[in-house]
């Protein structure tokens, strides 16, 4: 088993977190995450369940703390990766973007 607790640093959000990071919105970051195997502890805000869920989100980061460490993370892992990839499939954004490369062609 990985030790990903040694790698966790969780922080309470505020208002001047978004200034160390201008071109990541909340949205995607989290199933960025997921898609290459982090577990996720997701802040309540606004549309959150809406986007991921209920099964991800955390009260606050002693609720999210205590979750990664009382966690499997490698089952965790799996679901996370496949939540996402059920939720927000790669195959249509590969196409697209294939397309567009390609001149209006369809992919190989």
């Amino acid at each position: 088993m990985r030790s990903e607790r040694a790698h966790v640093v969780i922080c309470e959000w505020a208002v001047g977190n978004a200034v160390w990071c201008d071109d990541e919105s909340f949205h995607p970051a989290p199933a960025e995450g997921m898609a290459s195997g982090a577990v996720p502890a997701i802040s309540p805000r606004e549309t959150a369940a809406g986007v991921y869920g209920q099964r991800w989100l955390r009260g606050d980061a002693a609720d999210a703390a205590e979750r990664v460490a009382s966690t499997d993370c490698d089952t965790e892992r799996r679901l996370a990766q496949a939540d996402v990839c059920r939720h927000s499939p790669l195959e249509p954004v590969v196409g697209a973007w294939a397309g567009l490369v390609l001149g209006g062609r369809a992919a190989p």
